[in-house]
């Protein structure tokens, strides 16, 4: 895909013709179907990406602590300890594996909604929603960008899905208050993301049912 990207947006730019860049656009929407088609179906290969972000350490240690300095009487801030270089690959693979999953949720966007839907029960079968809540409270502002983003992703394609499934899972309520504390966050991308995420899933259609809207 990156070849026929290339070759389409760079290499041919200014010389293509339309019904060539049609085909060649054709060809990039086939292969990313295929794609998500066959992490769909080949369940396994889905799941180890995700016991991977499951089994990555998240938290953080390098937060200083408060001492007491007993000679002088006064309240020190000690440096944190160091980490060692195990736990920060396993936080650069919690990285490398969101990306992947969010880059994922991007190439189903071809797919009929039937299959699309499929695609988001599958991931959410898989814990789609204890991935994105350990992201979001991880503390690396690139991890919760990710974890925001990856949830909403599962928004974007069914917000009522989604939000039958708050009112039915506790990871996914969990998640939900999370994104609320992200809403009062320094971080800005962080914070408008997760304002619009709630925004959707709180502004239930008028034409929908009266007790799904009670409830939520």
């Amino acid at each position: 895909n990156f070849r026929i990207s290339y070759i389409k947006d760079v290499i041919l730019s200014r010389t293509i013709d339309e019904p060539a860049a049609t085909a060649l656009s054709s060809v990039l929407v086939y292969n990313n179907a295929d794609i998500t088609t066959y992490f769909m179906t080949e369940r396994p290969c889905l799941e180890q990406v995700f016991q991977l972000l499951k089994g990555a350490d998240t938290s953080h240690s390098s937060t200083a602590s408060v001492e007491l300095d007993p000679e002088h009487g006064a309240i020190t801030e000690a440096s944190p300890p160091s980490e060692p270089n195990h736990e920060s690959e396993v936080d650069s693979q919690f990285l490398d594996a969101l990306k992947f999953l969010v880059e994922l949720c991007g190439l189903s966007k071809p797919l009929q909604p039937p299959f699309r839907t499929q695609f988001y029960s599958t991931m959410i079968d898989c814990g789609l929603f204890d991935i994105c809540l350990r992201a979001v409270r991880s503390g690396n502002s690139s991890a919760e960008a990710l974890g925001v983003e990856l949830f909403g992703s599962a928004v974007s394609n069914d917000a009522a899905m989604v939000r039958s499934l708050l009112l039915s899972q506790p990871k996914a309520d969990y998640l939900f208050a999370a994104l609320i504390e992200k809403m009062c966050g320094s971080d800005v991308t962080v914070l408008y993301s997760a304002a619009d995420l709630v925004r959707t899933l709180v502004d239930v259609d008028p034409a929908q049912a009266g007790s799904e809207k009670d409830d939520f």
